[in-house]
């Protein structure tokens, strides 16, 4: 979850299952111990992917025994390693990575740089790279600019061996131009996707199209790329307002388009979850009170979330219809991914004891 980046006072964690909702008839998960995979204060971002042989890559930005920077975590050993991909600096400070794997299982990851006062941004740099292709797997290398100083908000994604890369303007929720920048023609183009927006989340349809959701001064929009390159069809996302933020986006393997994201008008925030068919978006349905959502819908018949705050919980169904069910205790920061073989694994960043922490069902 790309939205909240500001470190935030954590309870501790309660680990263990129990249902807070389910849909009638409906069992809970059957979700395994919380493991905490490494400890630290991940309080600027937290993304994960899954290869192609169910090993998780965790990449996240804070302290990790004491030493600031981003750092990328993985079981592909059979045990989980923690490294430090890059260190900050004055003026170079990394936060809010997005990751990607390849069809190789390789890393590449998307960091927005930015001029951090006392932790407090004070300018966006511009969205950097780096990956492990070509080198030791889970070694990097310098980062390497992709976009220019005053960007940021990148989301990242790959395919064919080409790399898909959405930002927008500067730190925070100012609307500026949402672009996607690209490599997939064999040299690097950048197209506008919408000339006012923010916070852009992007995925890929199962033709290698790109698909952006943003926050936009009304609400939220969709956009729809013709081609791999650009060719932007933009629409509202029905039923939202411009108190709906952070969006997350996932595309299932029949083309299904799904979005969630934080609906701040009320005393309590609430995550919300909309779908697209034939007659327009079907939005608004309350995954409940969450500060993050994050969404993933590999399998056609199953839509997965997760969200954040007071609690972790994860909710599944079929789009109209919810079972809720309560993980752990409070977290920063949440990640969903539904694995070929119909398991999912949740990350989320705890406070109290700080670090990582993973679960499958």
């Amino acid at each position: 979850m790309r939205r909240f980046g500001i470190a935030i006072a954590v309870a501790a964690m309660v680990l263990g299952v129990g249902s807070v909702g389910a849909a009638a008839g409906e069992p809970a998960p059957a979700w395994g111990v919380s493991q905490r995979v490494t400890g630290g204060q991940f309080f600027w971002g937290m993304d994960l992917a899954v290869d192609s042989a169910g090993h998780v890559h965790l990449v996240a930005a804070g302290l990790h025994n004491g030493k600031p920077g981003v750092f990328y975590t993985t079981d592909r050993s059979g045990s989980w390693v923690t490294k430090r991909v890059v260190a900050w600096s004055a003026g170079a400070t990394y936060i809010q990575p997005s990751i990607a794997i390849d069809a190789n299982d390789r890393v590449h990851l998307a960091l927005d740089r930015v001029e951090c006062v006392e932790c407090s941004v004070a300018k966006a740099l511009g969205v950097f790279y780096v990956s492990d292709v070509g080198r030791t797997r889970g070694t990097f290398g310098a980062p390497t600019r992709l976009t220019p100083t005053g960007t940021s908000q990148g989301s990242l994604r790959v395919a064919g061996g080409h790399l898909f890369l959405t930002f927008a303007g500067g730190w925070g929720d100012t609307l500026t131009k949402v672009r996607l920048l690209t490599d997939a023609t064999g040299h690097w183009t950048t197209t506008q996707v919408a000339a006012s927006g923010a916070h852009p989340f992007l995925r890929l349809s199962m033709t290698g199209k790109p698909r952006v959701v943003f926050e936009a001064a009304g609400g939220l929009r969709y956009a729809r790329a013709a081609a791999a390159t650009g060719g932007w069809t933009v629409e509202p996302i029905t039923g939202t307002d411009a108190a709906d933020e952070a969006p997350a986006l996932s595309i299932d393997e029949d083309g299904g388009v799904h979005a969630a994201w934080i609906d701040t008008s009320g005393a309590s925030w609430v995550a919300r979850y909309g779908h697209r068919t034939g007659a327009g978006w079907t939005a608004g349905l309350s995954l409940g009170k969450a500060q993050q959502v994050a969404l993933s819908v590999d399998k056609p018949d199953t839509i997965w979330a997760v969200t954040g705050g007071e609690a972790v919980n994860t909710a599944d169904g079929d789009g109209s219809l919810f079972g809720v069910h309560q993980l752990a205790g409070s977290s920063h920061d949440v990640a969903i991914k539904v694995l070929d073989s119909g398991a999912v694994v949740v990350a989320w960043v705890s406070g109290d004891p700080g670090g990582l922490w993973v679960a499958w069902n």
